[in-house]
């Protein structure tokens, strides 16, 4: 134990001298003993916290509050080490969680607002002046929701701040016209005893504001009682409402004083127009006396109290020599001075266009139209009169415009007015002034407000130059249903070519009892295609005993069939023959397939009419109709004209049949450099490089893991490589005629890996078929042949062609015999959409085949069968390049008409012959497989002329007639193989 009690005092000495350093006072609730555990940490957390050792002076702390977790002091100590390194949330949360056990603590409480007063927009932070912040906040943001929410705490409404912010939300409030959130604030300051009078005055502005008279008006009376400018606004209030009885029972009660002479003014006016002023009142302004007269001379003027109004005018005598003078005019018929003293009037007046209409009116009465007409045109556009107003002086302008000898009127009086209606009568005022321009300037906009009449001037004025917007605004005046814009709209859609519009506004009239009505609705419902109404209008025509000239017959025909109408066009080209006679007689005479009769129709339509590019192009048809290509080609070049894309297609393909390439090649390029649509455009390249086409190089060739089999090959070879290169030239003096084509080739093929089928004579003990191969690389070449010979294509749509070759064996594998092979082969099903060409504007396409061939060896009396039929689709992965995954189904027929045959075998370096049995067999192979397919070498004419593929198939026999077997191991014979395929045409 010594030992141990000296180290314990050792320690306790040294920990002594350290506190005799420092003092922490620690409250009296820490024992000497728990100081002296406690100081060296304290001391330690000091020492760091002053060399900026966050870490190790954290960790001091938080041993010693670990020690003594609810000494305030040792929290403080770590909070402020928080505080000091930054982390000012933690040293809140620290002091916070110390306040739940010690709530009194003054040192925990004044950090913690000291760091709350850091962050015053926390929402954390419940001192006052952070509320005020957030509330300010709240208020710069303009967001009065969230500034009304903080106003509800008690402690900020009652505060100064508070009370403040509230003032500047009634403020803003009022602004954006909250009037809701403007009422609350008012109550608020009226509940709190707080509501200046300004502020209450903004109140009844604002119940004003709202329509709310009776409350504003109660309001009023907690106000001072001679406020002019509240009691102003309370009567124009009461006039807006039209409360005429309360506006004169509230200025009878009241005598504001106005701070202004306006103010009065705005008053007398409203007892003026109310009907309360009696000549007695007091003015407050001595310069509202002139005004104050100006509104007691109507009075006495209806009144007729002349005495009076000779006072008055005596106290404003600046208003006497305009209205008086004019007023003593009009009693005493002096017209000249009417006149003169009615434009001063006009001139001087407060209300000029008041004055003017009232001067106008005069003026007009009294015979003295142009003075009027003067007055109006020097006033124009009437600015400061209402809208009826300047109606009604518009249309006194209008009238006056139609006397006679009254004139053009300015160009200022085109210039549109703001307001459609005024705009409506200002074009009838152009209208009638016969000034077109400035009725197409007035109704321009088109605005829907525009009446019929205006309507009916603006289609007047565009029906020579601009027939569509004339057939809108016709339209637009038939809608107010009278019947003379009905009809008028007729005609002008019928000239248009709307046809069903013309036809719909016939259907809404009586028609009149006139040829040249009846006829037109008759035209347009043919014309609109509504052939029973037209039949209804021809009927209706004829009771009524109209004349039977040529248009009848003609509309009847259109609504015959072929062998009626065609005897109603002969009755009109005996009366009066036209080139759309003949054109319509050709259109039946097809129809009953009278070609000859048709085309002679058209070429008497080109006789009345050689210029109509219509008939001219229908009689070139008729004639390629009636098979006369030639002459078709003859006519359609003669009229044929530069850019006419659509015919110089059609030129190429009547020379393509005609044989006459260069031409079909010369009209194709046309067609091209008018930029048809993509698929024509590419069709007419391919049609383009076909016709140009003589050479052609094809390369053919596969290879596989097994035993496969192709068409063309021939006899009963079966191989596991195949290589076939053919150069073929078209023969004539056109390369391809219609389609038909004469070609002599020459091809070199072979086959590596090939094997033999052997046939062991029946009823031996061997019977049966055998394959035997020959070993050797699959890419070496076995038996090459040379084959030259004719190819004819006899037909120009159907891929079908005949074949003699002459097969000249190039070693002796193969016995050194040659051999003469005729062939038919066949392709269907691959055209259109269905081919292997490229399709234009698809990501893709199907494609089909049924491949048929017949080969006949001649020498050596063999025979061949092959269909094969093939399924595809075309996925385009770049212009000129496709991925195809195909599936394809070949059966194989072999007879040999020499059976039991010889054959031949290499052994030890010669050739050696058999004997075997029947050769006859028949194969059904099955393959799959995707290939990549590249077009290119294409020219702005030409089409892609040459075509890579490369693909990989894998093959199975499905079934062999007879059953084949291994030669030297009489197993069956192996069914599948891997194959990968090439082909090039050039």
């Amino acid at each position: 134990m010594r030992p141990t009690l000296l180290l314990l005092s050792g320690l306790l000495l040294s920990q002594g001298g350290l506190a005799a350093q420092v003092e922490y006072d620690l409250g009296p609730d820490v024992s000497n003993y728990q100081r002296f555990v406690l100081y060296p940490h304290l001391q330690k957390g000091f020492t760091a916290l002053e060399r900026g050792h966050r870490d190790r002076a954290i960790a001091e702390f938080e041993q010693a509050r670990r020690l003594q977790p609810r000494n305030p002091v040792i929290t403080l100590y770590l909070a402020r080490a928080y505080e000091r390194f930054g982390e000012e949330s933690r040293a809140l949360a620290l002091a916070r969680e110390q306040l739940a056990v010690t709530p009194d603590d003054g040192d925990l409480l004044a950090f913690a607002e000291a760091v709350q007063r850091k962050h015053p927009l926390d929402p954390a932070c419940k001192l006052l002046e952070c509320k005020v912040a957030r509330a300010d906040r709240d208020l710069q943001d303009g967001d009065l929701v969230g500034l009304t929410a903080a106003l509800a705490d008690p402690a900020l409404a009652r505060s100064t701040e508070g009370m403040g912010l509230r003032r500047n939300l009634l403020q803003r409030a009022l602004g954006e016209q909250n009037w809701a959130l403007a009422q609350a604030q008012f109550a608020w300051f009226e509940d709190a005893g707080t509501l200046s009078q300004g502020e209450r005055k903004q109140w009844v502005t604002m119940l004003l504001a709202q329509g709310k008279l009776e409350q504003a008006i109660a309001l009023r009376r907690r106000l001072p009682s001679q406020d002019g400018e509240l009691d102003l606004a309370i009567a124009l209030a009461l006039a807006k409402s039209g409360d005429q009885g309360g506006l004169g029972r509230y200025q009878e009660a009241h005598a504001p004083s106005f701070t202004g002479a306006a103010q009065e003014r705005e008053w007398l006016q409203l007892a003026a127009n109310n009907g309360t002023l009696t000549g007695q009142e007091t003015l407050q302004f001595g310069e509202n006396q002139g005004f104050y007269v100006g509104l007691m001379l109507p009075v006495l003027r209806r009144e007729g109290r002349w005495q009076e109004l000779d006072k008055l005018l005596a106290m404003a005598p600046a208003q006497r020599s305009a209205e008086l003078g004019f007023e003593l005019a009009w009693h005493q018929g002096q017209w000249p001075a009417l006149a003169e003293e009615g434009r001063r009037l006009v001139r001087e007046a407060r209300q000029p266009m008041v004055a003017l209409e009232q001067v106008s009116y005069r003026l007009q009465r009294a015979g003295q139209g142009a003075a009027s007409r003067a007055l109006l045109i020097e006033y124009w556009p009437y600015r400061g009169a209402t809208q009826a107003g300047r109606e009604t002086l518009i249309r006194r302008l209008s009238a006056l415009q139609e006397t006679p000898g009254a004139g053009p009127l300015p160009a200022r009086l085109a210039v549109p007015l703001s307001d459609p209606d005024l705009r409506s009568l200002q074009a009838s005022l152009l209208a009638r002034a016969g000034q077109c321009d400035g009725v197409r300037q007035v109704l321009g906009d088109l605005s829907s407000r525009y009446d019929a009449s205006s309507w009916r001037a603006l289609g007047a004025c565009y029906r020579q130059d601009k027939p569509g917007l004339a057939e809108y605004a016709f339209a637009r005046a038939a809608s107010f249903g009278l019947p003379q814009d009905v009809r008028q709209l007729a005609y002008q859609a019928y000239e248009n070519r709307h046809f069903d519009a013309a036809l719909h506004a016939w259907q809404q009239l009586v028609l009149a009892p006139e040829e040249q009505e009846q006829m037109a609705a008759i035209r347009s419902a043919l014309d609109a295609g509504d052939l029973p109404q037209a039949r209804q209008w021809l009927n209706q025509y004829r009771a009524a005993g109209l004349p039977l000239g040529a248009d009848y017959w003609r509309a009847l025909a259109r609504t015959q069939e072929d062998e009626q109408a065609i005897a109603s066009l002969q009755r009109v080209i005996a009366m009066a023959p036209e080139a759309r006679d003949y054109a319509a007689l050709a259109q039946h005479q097809q129809r009953l397939g009278n070609k000859i009769e048709a085309r002679d129709a058209l070429h008497a339509a080109n006789g009345l009419e050689p210029d109509n590019r219509e008939y001219q192009l229908a009689y070139g048809y008729a004639l390629l109709g009636n098979d006369e290509r030639q002459a078709a080609s003859d006519w359609l070049e003669g009229v044929y004209r530069e850019g006419d894309t659509q015919l110089a297609e059609q030129l190429a393909y009547i020379n393509q049949s005609l044989a006459r390439n260069q031409k079909a090649r010369d009209y194709a390029s046309k067609a091209i450099d008018g930029e048809p649509p993509a698929q024509v455009s590419y069709d007419l390249r391919r049609l383009h490089e076909d016709l140009g086409r003589r050479w052609t190089v094809s390369v053919d060739a596969w290879t596989g893991t097994g035993q496969g089999t192709v068409s063309g090959i021939g006899g009963n070879a079966v191989a596991q490589s195949y290589a076939q290169t053919e150069v073929e030239y078209r023969l004539g003096d056109e390369p391809i005629r219609d389609g038909k084509t004469l070609s002599l080739y020459g091809r070199l093929y072979g086959s590596s890996q090939s094997q033999r089928i052997y046939h062991l004579d029946e009823g031996s003990p061997d019977d049966g078929t055998y394959v035997e191969g020959s070993g050797g690389n699959p890419l070496d070449f076995r038996d090459p042949t040379l084959g030259v010979g004719v190819r004819w294509k006899p037909f120009r749509s159907q891929a079908l062609f005949f074949a003699a070759e002459e097969l000249l064996p190039l070693n002796n594998s193969q016995g050194g015999e040659h051999d003469t092979l005729i062939r038919a082969s066949a392709s269907f099903l691959n055209d259109g959409k269905y081919s292997d060409e490229w399709h234009v504007g698809e990501s893709g396409w199907w494609a089909q085949n049924l491949y048929l061939d017949a080969a006949r060896y001649l020498r050596s009396q063999q025979t061949s069968l092959v269909a094969d039929y093939r399924l595809s689709y075309h996925h385009k992965i770049h212009l000129g390049d496709t991925l195809e995954p195909y599936g394809h189904v070949q059966g194989r027929q072999y007879w040999n008409d020499k059976s039991p045959d010889t054959g031949y075998y290499r052994q030890d370096g010669e050739t050696l012959a058999y004997s075997s049995g029947s050769d006859d067999y028949s194969l059904l192979m099955g393959g799959v497989g995707i290939r990549w397919n590249h077009w290119f070498g294409e020219t702005r004419y030409d089409a892609w002329p040459h075509k890579l593929s490369l693909g990989i198939e894998y093959q199975r026999r499905l079934k062999s007639d007879p059953a084949i077997r291994e030669i030297e191991s009489g197993k069956a014979y192996d069914k599948d193989t891997l194959m990968m395929t090439m082909g090039v045409r050039w």
